[in-house]
Protein backbone atom coordinates (compact mmCIF):
# COMPACT_ATOMS: atom_id res chain seq x y z
CA UNK A 1 0.00 0.00 0.00
CA UNK A 2 1.35 3.46 -0.91
CA UNK A 3 1.70 6.09 1.78
CA UNK A 4 2.67 9.73 1.71
CA UNK A 5 6.43 10.29 2.03
CA UNK A 6 6.60 13.98 1.04
CA UNK A 7 4.16 16.56 2.37
CA UNK A 8 4.62 20.22 1.47
CA UNK A 9 2.15 22.82 2.69
CA UNK A 10 2.09 26.55 1.84
CA UNK A 11 5.84 26.66 1.19
CA UNK A 12 7.36 30.06 0.48
CA UNK A 13 11.02 31.01 0.26
CA UNK A 14 12.92 34.22 -0.46
CA UNK A 15 16.62 34.57 -1.18
CA UNK A 16 18.72 36.92 1.01
CA UNK A 17 18.41 39.70 -1.58
CA UNK A 18 14.62 39.56 -1.20
CA UNK A 19 13.86 37.68 -4.41
CA UNK A 20 10.79 35.52 -3.85
CA UNK A 21 11.64 32.09 -5.30
CA UNK A 22 8.67 30.03 -4.04
CA UNK A 23 5.18 31.14 -3.09
CA UNK A 24 2.41 29.00 -1.62
CA UNK A 25 3.72 25.70 -2.97
CA UNK A 26 1.80 22.62 -1.78
CA UNK A 27 1.82 18.98 -2.89
CA UNK A 28 2.09 15.44 -1.57
CA UNK A 29 4.03 12.52 -3.06
CA UNK A 30 3.47 8.85 -2.31
CA UNK A 31 5.89 6.02 -1.67
CA UNK A 32 7.28 4.63 -4.93
CA UNK A 33 5.94 7.49 -7.04
CA UNK A 34 7.98 9.05 -9.83
CA UNK A 35 7.08 12.73 -9.97
CA UNK A 36 8.44 15.30 -12.44
CA UNK A 37 8.91 19.01 -11.79
CA UNK A 38 8.99 20.98 -15.05
CA UNK A 39 8.94 24.64 -16.01
CA UNK A 40 11.05 27.32 -17.61
CA UNK A 41 14.32 28.64 -16.22
CA UNK A 42 13.75 30.41 -12.93
CA UNK A 43 10.45 28.66 -12.25
CA UNK A 44 11.62 27.52 -8.80
CA UNK A 45 12.30 23.84 -9.46
CA UNK A 46 15.83 23.65 -8.06
CA UNK A 47 14.93 25.85 -5.10
CA UNK A 48 12.08 23.51 -4.27
CA UNK A 49 14.38 20.48 -4.43
CA UNK A 50 16.77 22.11 -1.97
CA UNK A 51 14.00 22.14 0.63
CA UNK A 52 13.60 18.37 0.51
CA UNK A 53 16.91 17.67 2.28
CA UNK A 54 17.22 20.81 4.37
CA UNK A 55 19.67 22.74 2.22
CA UNK A 56 17.05 25.51 2.40
CA UNK A 57 14.36 26.06 5.03
CA UNK A 58 10.91 27.59 4.40
CA UNK A 59 10.19 31.25 4.97
CA UNK A 60 6.64 30.14 5.63
CA UNK A 61 4.94 26.74 5.45
CA UNK A 62 6.23 23.25 6.16
CA UNK A 63 8.12 20.44 4.47
CA UNK A 64 7.76 16.94 5.93
CA UNK A 65 9.67 13.81 4.91
CA UNK A 66 8.17 10.48 5.98
CA UNK A 67 6.21 12.31 8.68
CA UNK A 68 9.19 14.32 9.98
CA UNK A 69 9.30 18.08 9.49
CA UNK A 70 12.51 19.30 7.88
CA UNK A 71 14.17 21.34 10.63
CA UNK A 72 17.73 22.21 11.57
CA UNK A 73 17.72 19.87 14.56
CA UNK A 74 16.75 16.72 12.62
CA UNK A 75 18.74 17.05 9.40
CA UNK A 76 20.64 13.81 9.97
CA UNK A 77 17.36 11.89 10.07
CA UNK A 78 15.97 13.68 7.01
CA UNK A 79 19.14 13.17 4.98
CA UNK A 80 19.09 9.46 5.65
CA UNK A 81 15.67 9.42 3.98
CA UNK A 82 16.46 11.73 1.05
CA UNK A 83 19.30 11.29 -1.43
CA UNK A 84 20.12 14.28 -3.65
CA UNK A 85 21.69 13.96 -7.11
CA UNK A 86 22.92 17.37 -8.26
CA UNK A 87 22.80 18.65 -11.82
CA UNK A 88 26.57 19.04 -11.94
CA UNK A 89 28.21 15.80 -10.81
CA UNK A 90 31.43 17.67 -10.03
CA UNK A 91 29.53 19.31 -7.14
CA UNK A 92 28.94 15.84 -5.69
CA UNK A 93 32.10 13.87 -6.46
CA UNK A 94 35.15 15.04 -4.54
CA UNK A 95 37.06 11.92 -3.45
CA UNK A 96 40.00 10.37 -5.38
CA UNK A 97 38.21 7.27 -6.74
CA UNK A 98 34.70 6.06 -7.46
CA UNK A 99 34.87 3.62 -4.54
CA UNK A 100 35.90 6.42 -2.16
CA UNK A 101 33.06 8.67 -3.27
CA UNK A 102 30.39 5.97 -3.01
CA UNK A 103 31.74 4.88 0.39
CA UNK A 104 31.79 8.41 1.80
CA UNK A 105 28.12 8.44 2.87
CA UNK A 106 28.06 5.05 4.64
CA UNK A 107 31.32 5.89 6.42
CA UNK A 108 29.83 9.11 7.76
CA UNK A 109 26.70 7.27 8.84
CA UNK A 110 28.92 5.23 11.14
CA UNK A 111 28.63 1.78 9.58
CA UNK A 112 31.24 -0.90 10.12
CA UNK A 113 33.99 -1.37 7.55
CA UNK A 114 32.31 -4.54 6.28
CA UNK A 115 28.92 -2.83 5.93
CA UNK A 116 30.53 0.13 4.17
CA UNK A 117 32.20 -2.20 1.68
CA UNK A 118 28.99 -4.16 1.06
CA UNK A 119 26.90 -1.03 0.55
CA UNK A 120 29.52 0.58 -1.68
CA UNK A 121 30.08 -2.38 -3.96
CA UNK A 122 26.35 -3.09 -4.06
CA UNK A 123 25.53 0.46 -5.18
CA UNK A 124 28.31 0.43 -7.78
CA UNK A 125 27.01 -2.86 -9.14
CA UNK A 126 23.43 -1.56 -9.22
CA UNK A 127 24.40 1.26 -11.59
CA UNK A 128 26.62 -1.11 -13.58
CA UNK A 129 29.96 0.64 -13.19
CA UNK A 130 31.89 -2.09 -11.36
CA UNK A 131 34.64 -1.73 -13.96
CA UNK A 132 35.15 1.85 -12.73
CA UNK A 133 35.38 1.04 -9.01
CA UNK A 134 39.00 2.10 -8.61
CA UNK A 135 39.11 4.69 -11.38
CA UNK A 136 40.00 8.29 -10.59
CA UNK A 137 36.90 10.46 -10.69
CA UNK A 138 38.44 13.21 -12.82
CA UNK A 139 39.02 10.67 -15.59
CA UNK A 140 35.33 9.74 -15.89
CA UNK A 141 33.03 10.84 -18.72
CA UNK A 142 29.96 12.91 -17.89
CA UNK A 143 27.74 9.84 -18.13
CA UNK A 144 30.05 7.85 -15.85
CA UNK A 145 30.15 10.71 -13.34
CA UNK A 146 26.35 10.81 -13.27
CA UNK A 147 26.17 7.09 -12.51
CA UNK A 148 28.85 7.42 -9.83
CA UNK A 149 26.88 10.27 -8.24
CA UNK A 150 23.74 8.14 -8.20
CA UNK A 151 25.69 5.25 -6.68
CA UNK A 152 26.95 7.59 -3.94
CA UNK A 153 23.30 8.23 -3.05
CA UNK A 154 22.16 4.62 -3.34
CA UNK A 155 24.87 3.44 -0.93
CA UNK A 156 23.00 5.27 1.84
CA UNK A 157 19.78 3.39 0.93
CA UNK A 158 17.42 6.39 0.96
CA UNK A 159 13.66 6.09 0.59
CA UNK A 160 13.50 9.14 -1.69
CA UNK A 161 15.84 10.16 -4.50
CA UNK A 162 15.80 13.75 -5.75
CA UNK A 163 17.39 14.45 -9.14
CA UNK A 164 18.10 17.87 -10.63
CA UNK A 165 18.36 17.78 -14.46
CA UNK A 166 19.71 14.20 -14.51
CA UNK A 167 20.09 13.98 -18.31
CA UNK A 168 21.82 17.33 -18.86
CA UNK A 169 25.14 17.12 -20.75
CA UNK A 170 24.69 13.39 -21.48
CA UNK A 171 25.18 11.88 -24.92
CA UNK A 172 22.25 9.83 -26.30
CA UNK A 173 23.62 6.45 -25.16
CA UNK A 174 24.39 7.69 -21.64
CA UNK A 175 20.95 9.29 -21.46
CA UNK A 176 19.27 6.04 -22.46
CA UNK A 177 21.31 4.05 -19.93
CA UNK A 178 20.32 6.49 -17.20
CA UNK A 179 16.61 6.36 -18.06
CA UNK A 180 16.68 2.56 -18.04
CA UNK A 181 18.38 2.62 -14.63
CA UNK A 182 15.84 5.04 -13.17
CA UNK A 183 12.97 2.88 -14.43
CA UNK A 184 14.24 -0.01 -12.30
CA UNK A 185 14.80 1.95 -9.10
CA UNK A 186 11.97 1.36 -6.59
CA UNK A 187 12.51 4.49 -4.52
CA UNK A 188 10.25 7.51 -4.66
CA UNK A 189 11.79 9.82 -7.28
CA UNK A 190 11.38 13.58 -7.64
CA UNK A 191 12.90 14.71 -10.94
CA UNK A 192 13.35 18.35 -11.95
CA UNK A 193 14.07 18.51 -15.66
CA UNK A 194 13.68 20.19 -19.03
CA UNK A 195 13.77 16.76 -20.70
CA UNK A 196 10.06 16.24 -21.28
CA UNK A 197 10.64 13.12 -23.39
CA UNK A 198 12.27 11.51 -20.35
CA UNK A 199 9.32 12.59 -18.21
CA UNK A 200 6.92 10.78 -20.54
CA UNK A 201 8.88 7.56 -20.02
CA UNK A 202 9.43 7.82 -16.26
CA UNK A 203 6.75 9.88 -14.58
CA UNK A 204 3.02 9.24 -14.61
CA UNK A 205 2.50 12.51 -12.71
CA UNK A 206 3.95 15.94 -13.42
CA UNK A 207 3.94 19.28 -11.60
CA UNK A 208 4.34 22.36 -13.80
CA UNK A 209 5.94 25.36 -12.07
CA UNK A 210 6.02 28.99 -13.11
CA UNK A 211 7.33 32.01 -11.21
CA UNK A 212 7.70 30.07 -7.96
CA UNK A 213 4.16 28.68 -7.99
CA UNK A 214 2.51 25.44 -9.09
CA UNK A 215 0.57 26.05 -12.30
CA UNK A 216 -0.68 22.48 -12.76
CA UNK A 217 -0.41 19.09 -11.06
CA UNK A 218 -1.76 16.03 -12.82
CA UNK A 219 -1.26 13.14 -15.17
CA UNK A 220 1.72 13.71 -17.44
CA UNK A 221 -0.11 12.50 -20.54
CA UNK A 222 -2.93 15.00 -20.02
CA UNK A 223 -0.76 17.99 -19.16
CA UNK A 224 1.64 17.48 -22.05
CA UNK A 225 -1.23 17.39 -24.56
CA UNK A 226 -2.47 20.82 -23.43
CA UNK A 227 -0.65 23.16 -25.82
CA UNK A 228 -2.04 26.33 -24.23
CA UNK A 229 -0.97 25.23 -20.75
CA UNK A 230 2.53 24.41 -21.96
CA UNK A 231 2.95 27.68 -23.84
CA UNK A 232 1.73 29.73 -20.88
CA UNK A 233 4.39 28.06 -18.74
CA UNK A 234 7.28 28.46 -21.22
CA UNK A 235 7.23 24.82 -22.35
CA UNK A 236 6.84 23.09 -25.70
CA UNK A 237 4.93 19.93 -26.48
CA UNK A 238 7.35 16.98 -26.63
CA UNK A 239 8.29 15.99 -30.17
CA UNK A 240 6.97 12.46 -29.71
CA UNK A 241 3.49 13.83 -28.96
CA UNK A 242 3.64 16.27 -31.87
CA UNK A 243 4.53 13.44 -34.23
CA UNK A 244 1.78 11.24 -32.81
CA UNK A 245 -0.84 13.96 -33.34
CA UNK A 246 0.11 14.29 -37.02
CA UNK A 247 -0.23 10.58 -37.83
Amino acid sequence: MNFCVIEIENLSYAYPDGTLALSGVAFHANSGESLALVGGNGAGKSTLLMHLNGTFFPKTGTVAICGTNVLQNNLNLVRRKVGMVFQNSDDQLFMPTVFDDVAFGPINLGFSAEEVKNRTLGAIEQVRISHLTNKQVFRLSEGQKKLAAIASVLSMEPEIIVLDEPTSNLDPKSRRNLINLLKKMPQTKIIATHDLEMVIELCERTIIMNDGKISADGLTASLFCDSDLLETNHLEKPISLVQKSTL
